[in-house]
């Protein structure tokens, strides 16, 4: 089996595993949150970031697909139900997302920038919960990593929502009432 990138794309049954895959990610999440070809193009994308652990000695390409476009689909829909369940690890994640913005564009550094002077600006209790949401897989180990309860890390994390809500940050906060 080919393992060139633009042939394993093109292989009838990759193609139809991915179709299939994103048909199932845009059935689970709500319309406009997943469009299925974004889903099969972002599925698409894990299969060819994932190629380069492909050995053909192992198991045949279509198996290879198999398992990796399906992960990468279960994690779509993992990602989102998490998101609807913990709204503050979606702040995380869009805070966290926002310095990758660096350097690609005016718009993406702009932001980045406005975060950093933002977290820069915020009283230190304040600045180690914003931190510690980023670094942390979820609030529960966020609180645990500064001791502190879970209520208590929300409710700083809501102060932090509403300071990113002052200088027109709250866009990058989805989901998020302020107030």
């Amino acid at each position: 089996m080919p393992t060139d990138p633009e042939a394993v794309v093109r292989d009838p049954a990759v193609r139809a595993l991915i179709r299939i895959h994103a048909a199932r990610v845009a059935r689970a999440v709500p319309p406009r949150v997943a469009d299925r070809d974004d889903v099969a193009q972002h599925l698409t994308a894990v299969l060819l970031a994932g190629l380069p652990a492909y050995d053909p000695a192992r198991l045949p390409l279509v198996e290879f697909a198999r398992v990796v476009v399906g992960r990468g689909a279960a994690g779509l829909v993992r990602r989102h139900r998490a998101a609807r369940r913990n709204p503050a690890r979606e702040a995380a994640v869009d805070v966290a997302g926002a310095a990758d913005h660096r350097g690609r564009g005016p718009a993406g550094a702009d932001l980045a920038a406005d975060v950093a002077d933002l977290l820069a600006a915020l009283p230190p209790p304040l600045r180690a919960a914003a931190e510690a949401v980023m670094a942390a897989r979820n609030i529960a180990d966020a609180a645990r990593t500064l001791g502190v309860h879970r209520t208590t890390l929300s409710e700083r994390l809501r102060v932090v929502r509403a300071r990113h809500a002052r200088p027109g940050l709250a866009g990058y906060l989805p989901g998020h009432a302020v107030g």
